[in-house]
């Protein structure tokens, strides 16, 4: 049994990994939990600490209870009969000129194309020989909607085929929002296509990075579609946003972009995640405190308005409260690439995850190889990809205290440390800073837990 002792704000909390119990104490206390921690006789410890059975039982049950007893989520091991994720790469061309763009303006390091219908149905055919079931499809670019009409037809052809093996199928897409029309509208509603939306939340901000071929800014026209979609089909559910420098130097906070996103499309999920690059990005943030802050000012702003049911949450923050709210499961891999998700790009090329498009080192196969899931290239990278990412095995998480609740991207590794197979220290800190803040702050709101 491991205990963490976190002290913020005047507060020191014992926190418990395994099992995700936290409470208040002092120095006293946490002579008290070292001891039981470490073994030593209960009777000796009841001397010691002048204290009687039902203190003792107290503090014993606060430490152990549940104590193991949870649920492992093996992305591994639910991806041998079914896949949780395939994205189907549309295209890899896009209308706009993001200063961010990790696909290097929707073309990654490919010429820009888009995928034909040939390649649509092999990959269709391949990956659904290969998995029964397939709960999402992801429609991803470049800009997905420059290929509208093999959406369409990709929604037809794998609806059916769910239908057939009596199941139901969700369709996902990440868009720019630039390109939504009356017929992605309609298309929308027939499909309950779940719309993703890239915004930066800050127009001035949104205007600098995400920019038109011609080099003018979105933010109107993003925000006019989003409201229209909104009000015709209840989506976008996700608003995506990538935090950068220039909202730090225009000193707009994550909570600023949170609320903004919450008074001009109500109702929508805010995505937020850092911008990642080399250091010589002027828009790459090398100091991460601002989201440990951000779940600070979150918790302050429900302490301030108990009634409110309105939080201004984000992804990042939620997640942490969630696994704190729900002790009983425990996240076992880092992350889902190329076990709970698998991409393929328009040339039919087989990616763990969409942002390894064109990495040769990262790459499966394609769908064409005769023996492409069996292949000695996919068994070998999906053992090295399983591998690094168990936290059990992985020497950097299991020793550490928020094993149990965190996420990880390989993607961004690969942005921030240049290998997908390092973790970022900097992202592992502003993980663990954000836990700390969520369990003082969770303290501070309900005393004992």
């Amino acid at each position: 049994m491991i205990v963490k002792y976190i002290e913020k704000h005047g507060i020191k909390v014992a926190f418990f990994p395994e099992t995700k119990r936290f409470f208040k104490v002092n120095q006293v206390a946490c002579d008290l939990i070292d001891s039981i921690v470490s073994g030593i006789a209960k009777e000796d410890i009841k001397k010691q600490f002048d204290i009687d059975d039902n203190m003792y039982e107290k503090y014993y049950s606060n430490i152990f209870n549940s104590y193991s007893k949870y649920t492992v989520i093996n992305v591994e091991k639910s991806a041998e009969k079914n896949l949780n994720r395939l994205v189907i790469h549309l295209t890899n061309d896009c209308n706009m000129r993001c200063g961010y763009c990790y696909a290097n303006g929707g073309a990654y390091y490919s010429q820009r194309s888009i995928m034909d219908k040939a390649v649509l149905d092999k990959l269709v055919d391949r990956f659904f020989g290969e998995f029964h079931i397939i709960n999402n499809i992801q429609f991803f670019g470049g800009e997905p909607l420059m290929n509208y009409e093999l959406m369409e037809y990709a929604c037809k052809i794998v609806s059916s085929i769910a239908k057939k093996r009596n199941y139901n199928i969700t369709f996902g897409l990440v868009t720019n929002g630039t390109l939504i029309d009356c017929k992605f509208i309609d298309l929308v509603k027939k499909f309950n296509i779940q719309v993703t939306i890239s915004y930066d939340g800050n127009p001035a901000v949104n205007d600098m990075m995400r920019i038109m071929e011609d080099c003018s800014g979105s933010s109107e026209l993003i925000l006019k579609n989003a409201k229209w979609l909104k009000a015709e089909t209840g989506q976008p559910n996700t608003i995506e946003v990538t935090y950068n420098q220039y909202h730090v130097d225009a000193k707009v906070s994550i909570l600023d972009i949170v609320k903004h996103i919450h008074d001009v499309i109500p109702d929508t999920f805010v995505h937020l995640v850092p911008a990642g690059g080399t250091k010589d990005c002027d828009y790459a943030i090398e100091d991460l405190s601002m989201f440990a802050d951000s779940v600070r000012e979150i918790l302050n702003f429900k302490e301030k308005q108990p009634e409110t049911e309105y939080l201004p949450l984000y992804s990042l923050a939620q997640r942490i409260f969630f696994a704190l709210e729900n002790r009983d499961i425990d996240i076992e891999h880092i992350c889902d690439a190329g076990f709970g998700t698998i991409s393929v790009s328009t040339k039919g090329e087989v990616y763990p995850c969409f942002m390894f498009t064109d990495d040769q080192e990262m790459k499966f196969g394609n769908i064409y190889d005769e023996n492409l899931f069996t292949s000695d290239r996919m068994v070998a990278l999906k053992r090295r990809l399983n591998s690094f990412s168990v936290k059990k095995n992985n020497d950097v998480c299991k020793g550490c205290f928020i094993r149990r609740l965190c996420n990880g991207c390989l993607g961004l590794n690969s942005f921030h440390s240049g290998s997908p197979f390092v973790l970022s220290n900097a992202v592992c800190k502003m993980f663990r800073d954000m836990t700390e803040e969520a369990v003082i702050g969770y303290t501070k709101l309900f005393s004992m837990n």
